[in-house]
């Protein structure tokens, strides 16, 4: 079992290399279309079902991420892009979270990916001004 401490450290870490790989990418800020975010948030989905999550409930996990997934979608479709970066953030978080649990349920290399992809997906709503 995981310190507190230890698992603050983690936190911090995954929050550090979050906005490392969000500065890593730029290009995917320079999207000009809804089309193209909408890619970025369906191709994290895709990336989402082929990670393996553990814990007593894996298919509730993965259902509570996807669902979030849907919300920024959508959000996005309707023009609320604050509300779909909101998502995937949220995202994020809960990817963290299951990453950093005192008995993982994600691994981390599952988890950069993750983060990574819906970092491209923010940096593009971003970029649609």
């Amino acid at each position: 079992m995981f310190e507190k401490g230890e698992t603050v450290r983690k936190l911090i870490l995954f929050a550090l290399v979050a906005i490392l790989a969000l500065a890593a990418f730029p290009s995917t800020a320079q999207a000009q279309t809804i089309e193209e975010c909408q890619s970025l948030i369906a191709q994290t989905s895709s990336d989402l079902a082929g990670v393996t999550i553990g814990g007593n409930n894996p298919d509730q996990a993965r259902a509570g991420l996807q669902s979030k997934l849907v919300g920024a979608s959508t959000k996005l479709a309707e023009g609320k892009n604050d509300d779909a970066v909101a998502k995937l953030v949220d995202f994020q978080t809960s990817v963290e979270r299951l990453a950093t649990a005192p008995k993982p349920k994600i691994s981390q290399a599952d988890a950069q990916l993750l983060i990574t992809d819906a970092n491209n997906a923010i940096a593009c709503i971003q970029g649609l001004g």
